[in-house]
Formats: structure tokens, C-alpha cells, sequence
């Protein structure tokens, strides 16, 4: 990864990345302010404050997915349906890019 970092690679591929949040979402970490109802941790601010606090302390350059706009959650059912869900499902891959 520092090597890749040297050269002007991004640290870690986009492959690699999907991969941790793969692995970080099958350990319940995903979403970490999202409500429980739609997948996610529904964790307290500071509770976050202390996981980014130590995910600062690695090289690793790791976001979580699974989080939406809060306005989104006041939607409608159908503008749920068609954006909260979507986004929520697919932020892991956004947060790659």
C-alpha cells in the first residue's frame, strides 16, 4: 500500500476496498449512523466520534458505507424506494470511487 502511495497509485484499489467493506458489513459495521430498520448500526454521535477517532490512527484509507442523506429518511415511501434504498445499498461503492 505505501509503495503504491509512493508511486501515485491510490493505496488501495477499488477491488480491495469493496472487499474490506465486504468484509466490514458481514461484521455488522456498515452504516454506522443509519437506522437499524434499514441495515445499519444507528450509533450515537460520540460512539462514531471514538471509531473514526481510531480509523484515523491506519494508513488504510477505510470509509464504511451504508449511509444516506438524513432528509431521506423523512421521504416518501416511494422516494425511499427509488433514492434511501439505492443509496444506502450502494454507498459502499460510491465511497470507492
Amino acid at each position: 500500500m505505501l509503495r503504491r502511495e509512493r508511486t501515485g497509485e491510490p493505496a488501495l484499489r477499488r477491488d480491495e476496498l469493496r472487499e474490506l467493506q465486504s468484509r466490514a458489513r458481514r461484521f455488522g459495521f456498515w452504516g454506522m449512523s443509519t437506522p437499524e430498520a434499514y441495515g445499519g448500526m444507528a450509533l450515537p454521535a460520540v460512539t462514531q466520534s471514538l471509531l473514526w477517532t481510531e480509523l484515523g490512527r491506519t494508513p488504510v484509507p477505510f470509509r464504511f458505507g451504508g449511509e444516506a442523506d438524513n432528509i431521506l429518511y423523512e421521504a416518501s415511501d416511494a422516494q425511499r424506494a427509488e433514492y434511501l434504498l439505492p443509496t444506502i445499498e450502494g454507498s459502499g461503492s460510491a465511497a470507492s470511487r
